[in-house]
């Protein structure tokens, strides 16, 4: 029986689908079929929200990026070290909640426009963190610093989230003190 949802709802609702079945089969192994078996719909409703399965997911890909952003965004309220903190718990537990999804996003990023959506939000990652330094260095080299750390940090977060080796709160304080690290090696190569 099929539920009357506002244009958002469903929108959201078939994201949701589409995130599911896209984490746990590759692209190729989903079918339209699928995604709205999963989401409870015809086929030809989905059509209507989604032009194609690559479409729709694009979507899933460029929403589960703003809702990672979103959850790590800082507290410009609190003092910069828990503000960090914070970014990252967030960061952590989004991870561990889209687990299967975040391992198919970091695993599968060959794809130019995957690989684009990632990009703009390490984009947005090192402005936000950019902007909220106080006595920042120089600009390129702190911009460049920083791609590196958030490289760091994906790559760290995926390999935790695969293998749990460490308890969460030991992970964090290990990428607050990379954070710390890292910008302290850059400040001393420039001379500050």
């Amino acid at each position: 029986m099929r539920r009357r949802l506002t244009r958002d709802a469903r929108r959201a609702e078939l994201l949701r689908a589409g995130e599911g079945l896209f984490s746990e089969r590759p692209f190729e192994e989903v079918s339209i079929d699928d995604i709205a078996a999963a989401a409870g719909i015809s086929k030809n409703l989905l059509y209507h929200y989604f032009a194609s399965k690559r479409e729709l997911f694009l979507a899933v890909i460029s929403d589960a990026a703003e809702r990672m952003l979103a959850a790590t965004e800082p507290d410009l309220s609190l003092p910069p070290m828990d503000r960090l903190r914070g970014s990252l718990a967030g960061h952590l537990d989004f991870a561990c909640e889209h687990a299967q999804g975040y391992v198919a996003l970091m695993r599968g990023a060959g794809d130019e426009e995957v690989a684009a959506i990632l990009a703009r939000g390490r984009d947005h990652v090192v402005a936000r963190t950019i902007a909220s330094l106080p006595g920042r260095g120089p600009e390129a080299q702190l911009e460049l610093t920083l791609y590196g750390w958030v490289g760091l940090v994906d790559a760290l977060t995926l390999r935790w989230v695969e293998h749990r080796d460490l308890p969460r709160e030991e992970v964090l304080e290990l990428l607050v003190a990379l954070f710390v690290s890292v910008l302290g090696t850059a400040s001393a190569v420039a001379g500050d």
